[in-house]
C-alpha cells in the first residue's frame, strides 16, 4: 500500500535526541519492511508547549492548508495517491490536523498509533485540542495504545473492534560482544548509567530525585555516567556538584550508533522516570542485558517488568529509589539474573519482529473496519 505518515509531535528526520522521534522512525521502517511505500509529504508539527485556543486554531488552519497543498501536489504531479494514513502519536497537545484531513478527503483508512485520551482536559485551557483529538480518535479505523494506562482511557471513546494494544518495540542492534559476569565481587565499584535529555520540567525533577537518592548511598562504591544534553544541563550539573568528577561523569550527547558501548560498560540502568510515558531508553538498556531501577509512572511498567527485569518504585520516592539501587549494588548475582531476564523478555515481547507484526495487524484491522464502514 501507499501510505501517508503524519507525526504531530515532530518529523522523524528531526535530529533532536528523542524517544518519540526514534519510535516515529521505527514505525516508518516497519511499514517499509512490510513492503509498503511511504508517500512523501510536507512535515507538520502541531504540538503546543503552552495551552491557548488562538494558537490551537492557528495550528489547525496551518495543518489543513499543508494537507491541501500536499493533495494538490500529488494530483497535479500525477504522483501515487495515498491509500491509507498512519499517524504516530496523537493527544490533546498535538492533534493530527494534517492526516485526518487527508484521510477524509481521499476517503481512505485512518490509523493512529500511540493515541492518548485524557478526559480531564475536556475543561480548561487545553479543551480545544482535547475535542479536536477526540474527533480524530473517533474518525480512526484503528487506534493503537502503547501503554495500559492509555488503553483504559481510550476505551471511553474508541470502540473495542477499533482498539488495539501495541507494545513499544526497539529495532536497534545489540553487539554480540555483550557479556556480563555473574560472579563479580560485591565489593567492586558498581557502574550506573543514566540516559536522558536535560530539560526543565519532569526531566529536571527526575534528575533532582536521582541526585538525592545517590546522596543516601555515599557509603557504597559506585560510579554514575550520565548521557544527555539540553537547555537545563548547567543546572542539572549543579545538582551533582557535591559528588567528585570520578563518581559522577557527564559525557554529553552521544550519537545512537555509539550508545552500545555505554550500555555494555554499565551494571545498572537508573532513571526516576517522573511522568515518563514509557521510555525508549528502558528498552535499549534491557536489550543490552541491564537491570533497571526506575519510577513506576505512566507506561514504565509496560516495558520494565518489576521483580523480573528490574525494580520499580513509587514515582518520586527518593528513599525507595536509593533502597532499590542498594539492593542491586549489594547483590551482583541478582542483577546478573535480572539482566538476563530483561534481555529475554525484550526479545520475546519488544523486538523489531514483534513491532513489525503489530504494525501489520493494526493496518489490517483499519482496512477491515474501513471496508465494513463503506459497504
Amino acid at each position: 500500500m501507499k501510505i501517508a505518515c503524519t507525526f504531530p509531535l515532530g518529523a522523524p528526520e528531526d535530529t533532536a535526541i528523542s524517544g518519540d522521534r526514534q519510535m516515529a522512525r521505527q514505525i516508518v521502517r516497519g511499514l517499509q519492511k512490510l513492503g509498503h511505500c511511504v508517500v512523501p509529504m510536507t512535515p507538520f508539527c502541531s504540538w503546543q508547549r503552552h495551552a491557548g485556543r488562538r494558537r490551537a486554531k492557528l495550528l489547525q488552519s496551518q495543518g489543513v492548508q499543508i494537507a491541501q497543498s500536499d493533495i494538490r501536489a500529488w494530483v497535479n504531479c500525477h504522483s501515487p495517491l495515498p491509500q491509507a494514513v498512519v499517524c504516530y502519536h496523537l493527544y490533546h497537545r498535538a492533534p493530527d490536523y494534517q492526516g485526518a484531513y487527508i484521510a477524509r478527503y481521499f476517503k481512505i483508512p485512518y490509523v493512529i498509533i500511540e493515541g492518548s485520551y485524557a478526559p480531564k482536559r475536556a475543561l480548561g485551557p487545553w479543551s480545544y485540542g482535547f475535542y479536536q483529538s477526540r474527533g480524530m480518535l473517533r474518525q480512526a479505523d484503528a487506534v493503537a495504545a502503547m501503554t495500559q494506562a492509555d488503553l483504559q482511557c481510550l476505551k471511553r471513546v474508541v470502540a473495542p473492534h477499533r482498539l488495539l494494544n501495541f507494545r513499544p518495540f526497539w529495532d536497534g542492534k545489540v553487539s554480540s560482544s555483550v557479556k556480563r559476569e555473574s560472579d563479580e565481587a560485591a565489593t567492586n565499584c558498581c557502574r550506573l548509567l543514566c540516559v536522558a535529555m536535560m530539560r526543565y520540567g519532569d526531566k529536571y525533577k527526575s534528575y533532582v530525585a536521582l541526585a538525592q537518592a545517590l546522596s543516601l548511598l555515599k557509603n557504597r562504591r559506585w560510579q554514575l555516567t550520565i548521557v544527555g544534553d539540553g537547555p537545563a544541563r548547567r543546572d542539572i550539573e549543579q545538582l551533582f556538584v557535591h559528588f567528585s568528577p570520578q563518581t559522577v561523569n557527564f559525557v554529553g550527547r552521544i550519537s545512537p550508533s555509539k550508545m552500545s558501548r555505554y550500555y555494555q560498560r554499565a551494571d545498572i540502568f537508573i532513571w526516576p522516570a517522573i511522568r515518563e510515558a514509557f521510555g525508549m531508553v528502558f528498552l535499549e538498556a534491557q536489550f543490552h542485558g541491564l537491570p533497571v531501577v526506575a519510577g513506576h509512572s505512566l507506561g514504565v511498567g509496560d516495558v520494565v517488568y518489576d521483580q523480573q527485569s528490574g525494580l520499580l518504585l513509587p514515582e518520586g520516592d527518593v528513599k525507595k529509589l536509593a533502597e532499590n539501587l542498594a539492593k542491586l549494588m549489594d547483590q551482583p548475582p541478582l542483577r546478573f539474573t535480572m539482566g538476563q531476564t530483561a534481555q529475554r523478555l525484550m526479545n520475546e515481547r519488544h523486538s523489531a519482529q514483534v513491532g513489525k507484526q503489530l504494525i501489520a495487524t493494526t493496518l489490517e484491522t483499519a482496512c477491515q473496519n474501513f471496508a465494513a464502514k463503506v459497504r
